[in-house]
């Protein structure tokens, strides 16, 4: 049930996860997020997996209580499967992280879904019955409005990057520029928040440069991607608003679709920010190999 709260032993048990985690860093590059991830599949397994335990279910009046057990065990399902490809992703992916706000995602998914699940099968909870009213949107015309000007700015945006051409390409702070001198050689340049890079290609260099140039794009497209999740976010986060009654705790005071948009806002966030982590750990390891391999010649 999305108001089960967690007892001490769970939150010594995450504290002491946590804890370990930290420290198995020294050690272990990604130990901490291995952490996250086996405290989410615990506590998942206990709260969602094994409700038929809790206070709050006993305390339920269900429509149909086979479909309710069923649907949590599809979703639990799901969740550990989506956990197994996140531990094999930042196992092998150097740039792939699990944070805060991954947990945070899959938090706002289980209360979005577990609301879900009651007013389909739960008659009432302590006595007080389930609204069946409650709105599957608010404020219509207003979420059309936003909607509309989030697509407008998803198809410019698109355009915009797809037009540049692959010898020049600039997001912010950040571009990447391809042009050859007079014999012909390749001459690239990088610039990052922190550093402008120039390489002149020649023949002892050359492999080097094509990995260094490849490994650019990568840095480039992520910033790309940070940008524009980073924006769509504050999208979400607008339609979000519209279907919260912030100073009412009437149930009907949010809608269905507020969860939906809650849960894309936090996608955004994740993508958003994720891709930052990533990209000053790439952009560390290009000036490196920028100094190691094409400085010295």
């Amino acid at each position: 049930m999305s108001e089960v709260k967690l007892d001490k032993k769970d939150r010594r048990v995450i504290i002491i996860g946590l804890i370990i985690g930290s420290l198995a860093k020294i050690f272990i590059d990604k130990a901490i997020e291995i952490a996250m991830m086996l405290i989410i599949i615990y506590s998942i397994h206990k709260y969602l997996g094994n409700t038929k335990n809790s206070k709050e279910y006993l305390a339920c009046e269900f429509k149909d209580e086979v479909r309710y057990h069923r649907g949590m065990k599809r979703f639990v399902l799901f969740i550990d499967i989506y956990i197994l490809i996140r531990f094999l992703m930042i196992s092998y992916i150097k740039y792939n992280r699990f944070n805060i706000l991954e947990l945070s995602l899959i938090m706002a998914l289980s209360i979005t879904y577990d609301e879900y699940l009651i007013r389909r099968y739960v008659k009432s909870i302590k006595g007080i019955k389930i609204n069946e009213s409650k709105p599957k949107i608010k404020n219509k015309a207003l979420v059309l409005i936003v909607l509309i000007a989030f697509g407008n700015f998803t198809y410019a945006y698109y355009n915009n990057i797809k037009n540049k051409t692959e010898k020049f390409i600039s997001i912010g702070k950040y571009e990447y520029k391809l042009s050859y001198d007079k014999y012909e050689k390749r001459v690239f340049e990088v610039k990052t928040s922190t550093s402008y890079l120039r390489a002149e290609e020649t023949d002892k260099n050359s492999k080097y440069l094509d990995d260094y140039i490849e490994d650019s794009k990568k840095l480039i497209n992520k910033k790309i991607i940070q940008d524009y999740s980073f924006k769509a976010m504050i999208f979400m986060l607008v339609l979000t608003s519209t279907q919260v009654g912030f100073k009412s705790k009437d149930i009907n005071s949010k809608s269905i679709m507020a969860g939906v948009f809650l849960v894309m806002f936090v996608l955004f966030a994740m993508i958003s920010f994720n891709e930052s982590e990533s990209t000053i750990e790439l952009e560390h390891d290009l000036s490196m190999y920028f100094h190691k391999y094409l400085s010295s010649y």
